[in-house]
């Protein structure tokens, strides 16, 4: 500590803002070396085997529904002689308690109705019916 008061008040401040600058490049270049170190110890630990070459990506769980997607717009469509839009049939299985994480629900029951030898759609109304 200063105990020399010769240093003006304009002195003490410089010398503070330097400090506090050679404080932040310090905590910069500890950042940078943190992080090289920790990879090297990853690449230590793939060499020795103990960690897997591929990262470890955390994955939600798919949900497991008793019917599959097919089936269940089948019995839908079953039940409803004239047919359905797209958007109802989406509506109407999630409202059954279909469970999904799809971002794009209604882009997955198109395709599996697009994709269905069973499943016919009106062009003109856009309604989706099982063939006969």
């Amino acid at each position: 500590m200063v105990t020399n008061s010769n240093y003006s008040l304009a002195d003490l401040q410089h010398m503070l803002s330097e400090r506090k600058t050679e404080l932040d490049d310090l905590k910069r270049e500890q950042a940078k070396l943190e992080k090289n170190l920790s990879a090297v110890k990853n690449r230590i630990e793939i060499l020795t085997g103990k960690k897997d070459k591929r990262s470890k990506v955390h994955r939600v769980k798919r949900p497991r529904n008793q019917v599959s997607l097919h089936k269940t717009i089948l019995e839908l469509l079953g039940k409803n002689k004239a047919g359905l839009l797209l958007d109802d049939i989406k509506k109407q299985i999630l409202a059954n308690g279909y469970k999904t994480t799809s971002k794009n629900f209604r882009n997955v029951v198109y395709q599996t109705a697009y994709h269905s030898q069973k499943i016919v759609q009106n062009k003109k109304t856009g309604v989706y019916l099982l063939k006969r």
